[in-house]
Parts: C-alpha cells; structure tokens; sequence
C-alpha cells in the first residue's frame, strides 16, 4: 500500500469516526415541538397569569388551590406531548440526560446571581422566595409538593411549552419566555419599584429555561432541571 493509499484510507476512518460523533450528538427530530394552536396557547398562558395575580392580589389564600387547579389543567392539555417527549427522552437517555446536567450547572448560577443582584441595592428577599419559605414552614410536605412538583411542571408547561406555541421566532420566544417567567414570580406582594428589581434575576433564570427548551426540542429537559433547582433550594431551606 503506497504513501496515497494510505492517507485515503485515514481520511475515510477519520470521516467515519466524525459522523459517529455527530449520530450521537444529534437530537431527534420531534414533531410535537412546533405546535400551530397559537390561540390555546395564549389562552393558556394568560389565564394562567391573570388568575395567580386576582388570586394573589384578592384572595391568596386559594393561591395554591388556583396553581394545583392550573397544574391539572396544563398536564391534561400538555398530555400527549408530555408522553410523547418522555418516550424520546428514554430512547436517548445518556444525551438528555447530559443536557439536564449541563443545564443545571448553567441556568442555576444564572438564576442565584439574577436573584442576588438586588441585595446590591439594599433590597431585602423576593417575595415570592419569602412565601415559598413560609409555606415550607407551616406545612413541609405541602411546600415541597409545590416547590419540587407543581410549580416546575406547571411554569415549564405555561412559560416554555405555551409560549413556544405562541411564537415560533426564536428570539422573541426567548424574550417573552423569560420576562413572563419574570413576571409570574413577582406578583406575590408586589410593590413598585421594588418589585421590578427582581424581575430581571428571574427573568435571567427564565432564558436560560428556554435557551434549553430551544435547543433540547424535549419539555422535560427544562422540567427535571427546574425540579432539581427547587430541590435544591428546598434542601437549602431546610437546613438554614
């Protein structure tokens, strides 16, 4: 075999070793992430908000009843992508779930620098933190059935999936999903300007939910990181 034969031969193995790589990097194609139901969507998601904030603003007290309710709703609406997803997420299970890890060592920084950033300008804990804690105290199981459950399924549902069907520009879906994601966690005791201090921390954590969403084709990867940030700041709760 000449000098010519060789290279060939090389060029082929590593061409070869270079498409494998790429087989396995590559996300399938699911045809469930592109949904055209623009309206139901936007019903969703603004149902959802204007009912959290009458709740909140008029009677808190149901406001975990309103949220259970709206998580029932959004899975029952969300069921077949949610199976579907599930389905293609075992398939692949090694790549998503290196995505879900990689996720949570980048969107959680982004979400604990967002949030820390008002402490810069004297401001106190979020409200919504404020409530998550005290619901945490009064009654364990509930909080974290409503931190570690309810509120990722539901907020990945509303802010990532129902919006993604409301917009299929990128870029804009990015920016709606994270300011709505921003907004829906500073409804609790809201007062101005406060308030809007901590819409831009949430709203950091909120792209980098759907940055993922975007880029992972598959509702559950932003789901299990969000669940395992709640986890993570329930445990946290607990043991300061």
């Amino acid at each position: 075999m000449n000098q010519n034969e060789m290279t060939i031969k090389t060029h082929k193995k590593g061409a070869r070793r270079m498409q494998k790589i790429k087989r396995f990097f590559k996300l399938p194609e699911t045809t469930d992430f592109y949904d055209y139901k623009k309206s139901t969507h936007l019903i969703i998601v603004t149902l959802y908000l204007s009912i959290m904030v009458s709740m909140i603003l008029f009677a808190p007290d149901f406001a975990f009843i309103v949220h259970s309710f709206m998580l029932l709703a959004t899975l029952f609406l969300n069921r077949k992508v949610l199976l579907h997803d599930i389905k293609v997420f075992n398939k692949h299970f090694i790549k998503y779930a290196l995505i879900v890890v990689l996720g949570f060592f980048t969107v959680t920084p982004l979400l604990l620098i967002g949030i820390s950033i008002p402490n810069w300008f004297g401001v106190g804990m979020a409200s919504n933190q404020e409530a998550t804690i005290a619901l945490l105290w009064q009654s364990p199981i509930l909080g974290a059935f409503a931190g570690i459950i309810a509120a990722p399924v539901s907020e990945e549902l509303i802010f990532r999936r129902a919006v993604k069907g409301m917009v299929h520009n990128k870029f804009l879906y990015c920016f709606l999903s994270s300011i709505l994601f921003g907004l829906g966690h500073i409804v609790i005791n809201f007062s101005f300007p406060s308030s809007f201090i901590f819409l831009f921390g949430y709203a950091l954590g909120g792209l980098g939910f759907a940055v993922l969403y975007q880029l992972s084709k598959n509702i559950w990867c932003p789901i299990f990181v969000h669940l395992l940030m709640n986890l993570f700041g329930v445990v946290v709760a607990f043991l300061a």
